[in-house]
């Protein structure tokens, strides 16, 4: 009777925690290790997802901060649901999740918690060798929330996820960008075959930046400030799509820009093909595999969207058949959003979540469906036709806000393109065209009078015939200034006098 009395009095003063749930769920067992963007929102996930259990999460910081941080969040806004601080443990929904707060792995008491698949999301952990003091402290297997920084497995959901072998202890998920790009390339390659391809990602900003302008020897660009430039970057992005999609290897390479956004980024591919089809059928191969085989993993829309409508959505490729574009039946630019956030953080729980029912030896909720599959190489085999030996002298391009990728008449390298822009910028061309060698943002372009300013270390090449160029414009003051040249040059043209601007003779 008094244990009774002590339940209603703990009801009627709002105290959750005399009513703290504590029983076993039926969900796979799982920890976080590190409490930065991904792996708060990896616990958010946790939390709400029936196939998992969150048992544990080890940060640095203390639990009335912890609590502070998973209820509130800028971009995807507060935790729908109970936070609450019991002791160094937090009760979320009711559910007590325990709480550690070591930097060094093998004091981190996974084995008191059974068989957990753990999230590494700390970024300091990244190979085999690292996480061995993990799997001593008790950790069953884990997962990378980043690229691995050795010859780790990875796995894309989506692509290749039926590769899992129960003999690894770790796995990547790869990177945010590579799960917003793999999904749809897989459905291209697997139908109409990737010949080649270039790819750029237009990525929000990360923690990784700076507020305002700072110091950054390894990347220089990547010391300037964050919310007020458009940065260009490298990605390994692209050539780990081929860790998945081995096929592609030396097929498929990209650059990135860093964006004054919050969230969501947005990948542009630009992709010769091997079999020619229309962007109809592309769109409808998409829509197909969304609704299908790649549920849950790519998504497809059709409405006119932007960044901010794909905040919080949980497809880690979400393909926008409004925004893309075709030149020709096997040339063609596709254009797909990710939360590069919660996407992938959705994707972290269910690489775990599959990794845990395949260890089991039950069905996995995400094993690839085996009928209706063709695959590039499969493809190839049965008798697509290739492209035309001729269409490899017919010189094509596609223009996206000054990224170009071009496949090229004439054999040539990266150098004697930077070579040849900056002769022209210093000759034929000058004051129209410009050229800087300096790793700049966009803020340095500001009240430049050129139309069209080159960067020579943005661009990338893939081969001798197929590479992308940058080049940076002040859309108002640049093209002011090409509107008064006009002026003058027609005036002088008119009045039979020699232009200043007139073409020089080759």
């Amino acid at each position: 009777m008094a244990k009774f009395s002590a339940v209603i009095l703990a009801l009627a003063m709002g105290a959750a925690s005399a009513l703290v749930r504590t029983a076993p769920s039926m969900g796979v067992p799982c920890a976080v290790q590190g409490f930065g963007r991904i792996g708060r929102l990896v616990a958010r996930i946790m939390v709400k997802n029936p196939e998992t259990d969150l048992k544990l999460i080890n940060c640095g910081y203390d639990a009335e901060y912890m609590a502070y941080q998973f209820k509130y969040d800028t971009i995807h806004g507060r935790y729908d649901g109970t936070v609450e601080v019991d002791g160094d443990s937090l009760v979320i929904d009711g559910t007590k999740i325990a709480l550690s707060h070591t930097r060094d792995p093998s004091e981190i008491p996974f084995a008191e918690h059974g068989d957990l698949y753990v999230c590494e999301s700390t970024g300091a952990f990244l190979t085999g060798e690292s996480i061995q003091p993990h799997l001593k402290a008790g950790a069953k297997k884990i997962v990378f929330s980043a690229p691995a920084k050795d010859d780790s497995p990875t796995i894309v959901m989506g692509v290749n996820q039926d590769s899992y072998d129960t003999a690894w202890e770790a796995v990547s998920c790869a990177s945010c960008t590579t799960n917003g790009l793999a999904p749809a390339v897989k459905a291209i390659n697997d139908e109409f075959g990737i010949e080649e391809a270039l790819m750029t990602t237009v990525h929000a900003m990360t923690a990784t930046q700076k507020v305002v302008d700072g110091a950054s020897k390894k990347d220089w660009r990547g010391g300037r400030a964050a919310a007020a430039n458009i940065i260009p970057s490298s990605t390994g992005a692209a050539k780990a799509v081929t860790k998945v999609i081995p096929e592609l290897k030396g097929k498929l390479t990209g650059m990135a820009f860093r964006v004054p956004t919050t969230d969501v980024s947005v990948v542009d591919l630009t992709a010769r093909l091997t079999k020619s089809t229309t962007y109809e059928d592309i769109c409808e191969l998409i829509k197909k595999n969304a609704a299908g085989s790649q549920k849950g993993f790519l998504g497809y829309t059709d409405e006119p969207l932007v960044s901010t409508d794909m905040e919080t959505q949980s497809e880690s490729c979400i393909f926008d058949a409004g925004a893309g574009i075709m030149l020709n039946p096997n040339f063609v630019k596709i254009i797909c959003w990710y939360d590069n956030e919660w996407g992938y953080s959705n994707r972290v729980v269910d690489l775990m979540v599959h990794m845990a029912r395949v260890d089991a030896g039950v069905p996995s909720p995400y094993a690839i469906p085996r009928e209706g599959v063709v695959r590039g190489e499969k493809a190839a085999k049965e008798g697509f036709a290739r492209v035309p030996q001729g269409w490899a002298h017919t010189p094509i391009c596609a223009f996206l806000s000054g990224d170009l990728t071009a496949r090229l008449t004439k054999s040539t390298t990266y150098e004697d393109i930077c070579a040849l822009i900056q002769k022209n910028a210093a000759g034929s061309q000058k004051g129209f065209l410009g050229y800087p060698d300096e790793p700049l943002v966009s803020t340095d372009m500001e009240t430049q009078s050129e139309s069209c300013i080159f960067d020579a270390g943005a661009g990338i090449m893939l081969n001798p015939n197929f590479v992308k160029i940058i080049c940076w414009y002040d859309n108002e003051w640049g093209y002011s200034n090409r509107v008064v040249d006009l002026m003058v040059h027609m005036a002088k043209v008119d009045a039979g006098v020699k232009s200043p601007f007139a073409m020089a003779e080759n």
